[in-house]
């Protein structure tokens, strides 16, 4: 086998590169050579000595150091030494990645753009291209709106010191408890992301000026790497990002004195249990289907080559993006056999379940008036006092009593009740107790007396006004109108007179 097989070449890994120096041609070192006798892309550079950091390609995830030849003078000079390169073979078969980095500067805009194209070599031959391109503006002082944007951060940080006090304060009070609160949890997530950004924009700025700095001293002849601080800049734009997330969410808690918002707040706080069973079972299957993917496809088609790439293209396949024709390629039967399960199982069968699960729900809270909130009349209530203190609204009281409240939320209750199709117990409880008090003193009463009168005489003692929105219970005998004098027994009941208005 020593005859057909003379070595054995492996893929990369980070933890088994290759850190040696070596002479040109990539001989050996022997202990005549010097360090100054050989070229310096023939020396290994440590990240460390480059602002490196690791680089996730498609194949492997690499250390950041290397072996640098660096590109700078005329364009003829440039193809002289890459075909210097070439000779030497610089790049053989031992070679698992070529980066090429190089950065751009537009003064018009104030925008750096930071490149690095990749070229990875499997062990058993070919390439697999990549390239990364960063718009990133690191020079953020250098615009005619400078005051103003210096203001705004200004106020941006007292606002978020001020939400970091509230919380250390917050936190002390309520101890452990603190953590249990969900809203809590989204303000700490504001305050910590706002925070790490303000941390690295400032980092960022420091970097930007050593550079611009070594730049300027070395006229552009040294190597410079701007790649590490765009890696800084991205960190930044993600901390921006989980920024907005939580304000977003925090400008959500606002929206649920909107009756709608509250519903669908409601809504998915009633149905939380069952859509986390729901969710157990599309976990399963979705992943079951990402993994019948990796495992079929990983080598025919780039999207498919990792676990994590096969669950995000799932993810567009169940939005109607994909491309069914470079699967057909591979497997020409069972690739139809897999998307039509997938599309049946989980686009139509899974999706509806859950859009069935929320629709329950939904109309349970919605015919259920106590899992209603009622935070939305706190709207109504703001309303009317503005429209009172605009003179919009001269005509209607100067205060706004509970009885009031109640009676807009009546009317709210009876309007749905109409558009619901059924009657609203609300509107027809006065009819109804009218005609039973008539029914009563058509019974009980004779032609001279009536009811009211009897309620007003016995139960207020002469006065004839009840107070409004009052409920009166009076208990006793009533006498008979048809029963002798002298010899009437008693007759026990009770009589309720409700006023509403």
């Amino acid at each position: 086998m020593m005859e057909v097989i003379r070595e054995c070449n492996i893929g990369y890994e980070i933890l088994k590169q290759e850190e040696a120096d070596f002479d040109v041609g990539w001989q050996p070192k022997t202990s005549s050579s010097s360090s100054n006798s050989t070229e310096s892309w023939y020396h290994y550079t440590p990240a460390s000595d480059i602002n490196g950091y690791p680089y996730y390609g498609k194949l492997a995830i690499y250390s950041g150091g290397g072996y640098l030849a660096p590109l700078k003078g005329s364009k003829d000079e440039l193809k002289t030494f890459m075909k210097k390169l070439e000779n030497e073979k610089w790049i053989d078969r031992y070679t698992r990645a070529v980066f090429v980095e190089f950065t751009t500067y537009n003064a018009q805009v104030n925008l750096f753009g930071i490149a690095t194209i990749l070229a990875e070599f499997h062990a058993t031959g070919g390439a697999v291209t990549s390239y990364r391109l960063e718009p990133a503006m690191l020079l953020p002082y250098m615009s005619s709106a400078m005051l103003f944007q210096l203001v705004c951060e200004g106020v941006f940080c007292l606002f978020i010191l001020f939400f970091a006090v509230n919380l250390i304060r917050a936190f002390i009070k309520e101890k452990l408890a603190f953590f249990t609160g969900f809203w809590n949890l989204v303000e700490l997530g504001i305050v910590c992301m706002s925070l790490t950004a303000i941390v690295i924009y400032f980092y960022r700025l420091i970097e930007t000026n050593k550079l611009t700095a070594r730049f300027k001293e070395t006229q552009g002849l040294d190597y410079i790497k701007f790649q590490y601080v765009g890696y800084w800049n991205e960190l930044f734009t993600y901390m921006v990002g989980w920024t907005v997330f939580f304000a977003t969410l925090k400008f959500l808690r606002l929206l649920r004195f909107n009756r709608r918002m509250s519903m669908l707040a409601s809504t998915l706080r009633m149905g939380r249990k069952s859509m986390l069973h729901f969710g157990i079972i599309f976990g399963i299957v979705f992943l079951a289907f990402s993994q019948l993917f990796f495992l079929n496809y990983m080598t025919v088609d780039i999207q498919y080559s990792t676990f994590v790439g096969s669950v995000v293209s799932g993810i567009l396949m169940m939005m109607g993006k994909y491309d069914i024709y470079t699967l057909i390629m591979a497997e020409p039967v069972w690739s139809q056999i897999f998307v039509i399960l997938f599309v049946v199982s989980v686009a139509f069968i899974l999706a509806n379940m859950f859009v069935t699960i929320l629709e329950e729900t939904f109309g349970a809270v919605r015919d259920d008036i106590q899992k209603q909130s009622n935070d939305y009349e706190i709207v109504d209530f703001m309303l009317s006092r503005f429209k009172q203190w605009t003179g919009l609204a001269s005509n209607r009281p100067t205060t706004l009593t509970p009885d009031d409240l109640n009676e807009m939320r009546h009317r709210q209750y009876a309007k749905e009740g109409a558009l619901a199709g059924g009657d609203s117990n609300v509107d027809n409880f006065p009819r109804r107790i009218d005609r039973l008090l008539n029914s009563i003193s058509n019974v009980y009463m004779s032609d001279q007396e009536s009811l009211g009168a009897l309620l007003d005489k016995k139960t207020f003692r002469g006065s004839s006004v009840a107070p409004s929105g009052t409920t009166f219970v009076r208990s006793g005998a009533l006498p008979d109108p048809g029963a002798p004098p002298g010899g009437a027994k008693p007759r026990s009941g009770s009589l309720a007179k409700v006023h509403t208005h």
